[in-house]
């Protein structure tokens, strides 16, 4: 495996800054919105991803949203069918770990109801006991019983992606939870500090009786061309991050926007079975 990153088209629809704009000195303007931590979120596209996604990228990739940069392209055969097994992983280290648990609204009620009814950070709460339960994570919704609200826990990590500066947001959730759970079970088994691990991020294709769909497989980098570790300086560095974004959580400053990501794939407790 390469530790090359594939870069996809990126379309922010920004010119260039001028000089003049560039490290304005004593400015002060950002100052309160910079408090707020929303890392970019990786996203795998699907076939039902919103279509102003899928006029820049191809079901299968991978991107930055709301950037809208690529990071892993698909390989396809001459028809445009995804070749899974072909497509060359991108590399990354973790370095902060949190959860988040929500009450989302049904899908069918899109336009009328925000897409997450409540959130929360506590482990303790009512939503993240209904969250963890796969028997009782359904409610009826209150504006119309005829559809489901559902529980959903979040495992969200920042992560700093080979090739890109700025870190970004990988979830797991419903159809991809048990991923989540498989990632933090082999980070786990590393025994060494979070930040200092790299991990390879690899595409595959999910299928049960509900649908199918595209998720991230995480596994440990090919050892022939890219080391597990962080070298020493990088280790610091990705130290202080952790150590920031820990404070960061503890003031409840991180944000996690998921609500552009359209419920597209089944339930954990529907996909369970067959992941």
């Amino acid at each position: 495996m390469s530790g090359e990153l594939v870069q996809l088209a990126t379309n922010t629809g920004l010119p260039a800054v001028p000089d003049y704009l560039k490290n304005v000195e004593g400015d002060k303007s950002l100052d309160s919105i910079k408090q707020y931590v929303r890392p970019p979120r990786v996203k795998v596209v699907q076939a039902m991803t919103d279509e102003k996604i899928k006029e820049l990228f191809g079901v299968g990739d991978v991107v930055l949203l709301p950037d809208n940069i690529g990071i892993l392209k698909a390989a396809r055969d001459e028809r445009g069918n995804v070749l899974v097994g072909q497509t060359i992983p991108f590399v990354f280290t973790p370095l902060f770990f949190f959860t988040e648990f929500c009450l989302w609204n049904p899908l069918e009620m899109k336009g009328k109801l925000p897409a997450i009814r409540e959130r929360t950070f506590d482990h303790n709460s009512k939503i993240a006991i209904r969250a963890r339960d796969f028997h009782n994570r359904k409610m009826p919704c209150p504006e119309d019983p005829a559809h489901d609200c559902i529980f959903c826990e979040h495992l969200n990590f920042i992560i700093k992606i080979q090739g890109h500066d700025e870190p970004a947001i990988l979830t797991f959730s419903r159809g991809e939870f048990k991923a989540g759970q498989n990632f933090a079970a082999l980070i786990k088994m590393r025994g060494v500090p979070l930040y200092a691990n790299i991990f390879a991020a690899n595409l595959a294709h999910r299928k049960n009786d509900k649908g199918n769909w595209y998720g991230l497989d995480i596994s440990n980098p090919n050892l022939d061309d890219t080391s597990p570790y962080v070298g020493e300086e990088l280790f610091k560095q990705y130290q202080q991050f952790f150590e920031k974004y820990m404070k960061d959580f503890e003031e409840k400053l991180i944000e996690v926007n998921y609500e552009d990501d359209v419920i597209d794939v089944p339930s954990v407790s529907e996909a369970a079975s067959s992941i």
